[in-house]
């Protein structure tokens, strides 16, 4: 009885062997399969940056429109305003245009402080005046402009542009004039 329950044992243990030798092969095809299309697609993607590099290096007005734009699109304003630009470049005068287009007055916080009443439960605000609210519109504003053009001078390591000419865009009502 005992070697006939060994002998059943082995076999099954035996067969659990091959089916987890089969699933491991399965396994490290597939990581084997995944790890050459990783490889395949990182190489593709070095290629076109190495091209976009050259590219960029010879002064390619194409290339230094797509160069500058993906620095625009990496500028990151962590979700405060939605950015839209638009560029152009002449190779001849060595100029990069910008047409950004910055954030409303509505955009600008109104409120100076918020304090909680004990007494009565309620949440007091204190709201900015007109004159600071466009004190820091006016001042972000400036910031981004300047933020602007930093980044793209920073990011010209080949000197394609000896200026830029930045163009700022607000769209917003005045409550003065309508």
């Amino acid at each position: 009885e005992w070697e006939h329950y060994k002998a059943k044992r082995t076999s099954e243990h035996e067969d659990q062997l091959k089916a987890w030798e089969t699933k491991k092969a399965a396994f490290e095809a597939d990581q084997h399969r995944l790890e050459s299309e990783f490889y395949r697609q990182r190489d593709s993607d070095n290629a076109s940056v190495d091209k976009l590099r050259q590219a960029v290096d010879e002064g390619d007005e194409a290339a230094v429109l797509e160069h500058a734009t993906m620095v625009l699109d990496a500028s990151d304003y962590h979700g405060l305003f939605e950015k839209s630009y638009e560029l152009d470049y002449d190779a001849e005068q060595k100029l990069l245009l910008v047409e950004y287009s910055l954030p409303s007055m509505e955009c600008v916080p109104n409120v100076k402080t918020v304090k909680f009443v004990k007494s009565t439960g309620e949440i007091k605000e204190t709201k900015l005046s007109a004159r600071d609210q466009k004190s820091i519109f006016d001042s972000a504003c400036y910031q981004i402009a300047l933020r602007t053009l930093h980044e793209l001078f920073e990011a010209d390591e080949a000197s394609n542009f000896e200026s830029v000419l930045f163009n700022g865009v607000v769209d917003f009502t005045d409550p003065a004039t309508g």
